[in-house]
């Protein structure tokens, strides 16, 4: 993989040794379930507020794409990513 955009899969399925074969469709619903209890996360207010860091990964080159990433401060999970891939790019 190239790194250049994201990957999507259609039809694949987890395999061992040949003997048995799993589609990875059975996945999507833990998938779904994972995203709803995260939006609802942070679509929930408190009272308090959360100490995150961005941090910054260069590409190898040093040069673009950059990838960002959110971080809580206490335990540098990371809450969110975005993909930044040349200067002009939002």
């Amino acid at each position: 993989l190239d790194g250049r955009g994201p990957v999507k899969l259609s039809n694949g399925s987890l395999s061992q040794m040949g003997v048995c074969s799993t589609r990875l469709q059975v996945l999507s619903g833990v998938i779904k379930e994972d995203l709803s209890a995260k939006r609802l996360r942070w679509l929930t207010p408190t009272d308090c507020y959360t100490l995150c860091q961005v941090h910054r990964i260069r590409s190898e080159s040093g040069s673009y794409p950059h990838t960002y990433e959110m971080r809580l401060d206490h335990s540098d999970e990371v809450v969110m990513r975005a993909l930044r891939e040349d200067e002009q790019s939002s």
